[in-house]
């Protein structure tokens, strides 16, 4: 265990205001549910780059439904914003459970390391009906890391208990703020009490089965509105959840005086499977731009060993800035806030 924690720099002694998660408290909560497994899949992770490419995917995000029923400012899906209306975004399209199914199966029959999923990748994962079916699909078929990412508006009690017993491991709440009136103008009106009594009820229904999991996340994302706020949302929260996320946000906008590094292991990790089949090779706002495949012509395996995401990978392998794919200038050229 010791080997996979890094030197993360903390706010206080118990939660981690980074982009990235509490290694404290989820490794610890992982391994005792999964053991050894569970270090192979952080190992093989850290691992995967530009020098080792795994056979197969790690980790598949997943695009369950193509909308929301928020029309947050800063959201890329929000059609008054210019790069929503560049692509086809919000057709309310479904990605097909069988197709999900099938996909696990293959990899558990073919014995190839896909150890997480993302079920809230883009859209809000809630909407689909059929949600926690893909929660046991995935666990079903030796899947150990199985996420959802959601604004937590439309989670039941019945839900959350049907996620948790279907093997959800990780369940991120996407709150911004503390204070209604600032909740209101970043994410939505009216939601404000719901969302805060539903993020406490994962935690109360959790205990109630008896399980470790899932990891419960806050997050915040820094914005002028609520920048002081945090205190306040560190204090509100922390006995409800395992860790709280303060994350920067990333600009749509590129910063063309920036001066990039060519690195990124996004396309040596991961893949990005969209609710009408298209594959991306990064869950960044722009992988939409920059599509490796199509899952009705070819299997996931053939996608990820094709020669499209090959053409993304070859200029990070090389450090070849001006190889990049104009899409990924684009996105390391992004401006966190």
């Amino acid at each position: 265990m010791e080997a996979l924690k890094g030197d993360l720099t903390t706010a206080d002694s118990e939660f981690l205001h980074h982009r990235r998660i509490n290694k404290d408290v989820v490794d610890e909560k992982y391994y005792e549910v999964f053991g050894e497994r569970y270090l192979e899949y952080r190992a093989l992770w850290k691992k995967s780059g530009p020098d080792s490419l795994p056979i197969f995917p790690i980790h598949l995000d997943v695009e369950v439904v193509d909308a929301c029923n928020y029309k947050c400012g800063y959201c890329w899906r929000n059609t008054e914003n210019d790069f929503a209306k560049k692509g086809d975004i919000n057709t309310g399209k479904k990605f097909p459970l069988d197709r999900f199914v099938q996909i696990v199966e293959d990899a558990k029959k073919n014995n190839y390391p896909l150890y997480s999923v993302n079920l809230g990748f883009s859209g809000e994962c809630t909407i689909n009906k059929e949600l926690p079916e893909f929660v046991k699909a995935a666990r079903d078929n030796g899947v150990i890391d199985i996420r959802i990412i959601t604004n937590g508006s439309l989670l039941t009690d019945d839900l959350i208990t049907k996620l948790i017993e279907n093997g959800i491991t990780f369940i991120s709440v996407s709150f911004d703020s503390n204070n209604e009136e600032t909740y209101s103008i970043l994410r939505h009106p009216d939601s404000f009490e719901k969302v805060k009594k539903n993020l406490i009820r994962i935690s109360e229904i959790r205990k109630e089965l008896g399980k470790t999991l899932p990891v419960i996340r806050a997050s915040l994302f820094r914005a002028e509105e609520n920048l002081h706020e945090r205190d306040d949302f560190v204090e509100s929260f922390r006995q409800h959840v395992d860790f709280i996320d303060i994350q920067p946000f990333t600009s749509n906008t590129p910063n063309d005086d920036f001066e990039i590094e060519p690195v990124c292991t996004q396309p040596f990790r991961r893949l990005s499977l969209f609710a009408n089949g298209k594959v991306a090779p990064c869950c960044k706002f722009f992988s939409k731009q920059v599509l490796v495949g199509d899952l009705a012509k070819n299997s996931l395996k053939e996608i990820w060993d094709g020669e499209r995401i090959e053409k993304i990978r070859s200029p990070f392998r090389r450090r070849a800035v001006s190889e990049l794919n104009p899409v990924c200038v684009r996105c390391l050229k992004s401006i966190n806030v």
